[in-house]
């Protein structure tokens, strides 16, 4: 009996990845012009801060880098957005996870995970793919990917969680 359960454990957790990738991939490919290239605001970026929550966790980690992975297929940028998005996103949602679990005070810690996160996504996507790859001249690169992930994450992001604050058994440690 104990396997079936445990079945329906990894069932559960293929299950929670593949939406919230698919829902990821999803909002970046229908906001496509303004997903990609130095002066992007990814909407779908908002999502990077639901690992903060524990019903998403480490696998909304997971399933936010696969489904970077997913919208990067049809990045102008080509095959090295694939990797530097998937890398990105998954530290952000690491960032995100660690946060919640060493961050007692919750305002505190979405404060300081989003902030980390915007950092996180400038300094890699920003700084070393758009600029040192891509050589696109660094003020545009910086401030393109800084602004549009104040927007994304620092202000939809944290409304999405603090929103989903709301429904209390998200919170429940899994």
């Amino acid at each position: 009996m104990d396997w079936v359960n445990w079945g329906l454990l990894r069932s559960t957790v293929v299950v929670k990845i593949a939406i919230i990738a698919v829902v990821y991939a999803g909002l970046t490919i229908a906001i496509h012009p303004l997903s990609y290239g130095p002066l992007q605001v990814r909407i779908s970026d908002a999502l990077l801060t639901i690992p903060f929550i524990p019903y998403f966790g480490i696998y909304g980690a997971v399933g936010l880098a696969l489904g970077c992975v997913l919208s990067n297929i049809v990045s102008p940028l080509g095959p090295i957005d694939i990797l530097f998005g998937f890398i990105t996103n998954l530290v952000c949602g690491l960032e995100a996870w660690i946060t919640y679990r060493v961050v007692k005070n919750i305002l505190i810690g979405k404060l300081l995970m989003v902030s980390l996160q915007i950092t996180t996504v400038t300094v890699i996507i920003g700084y070393i793919l758009l600029h040192l790859i891509f050589d696109i001249p660094l003020i545009l690169s910086i401030l393109g990917v800084f602004i549009g992930s104040v927007i994304s994450i620092g202000v939809l992001g944290f409304t999405l969680i603090t929103l989903l604050q709301r429904i209390k058994w998200l919170w429940m440690k899994q």
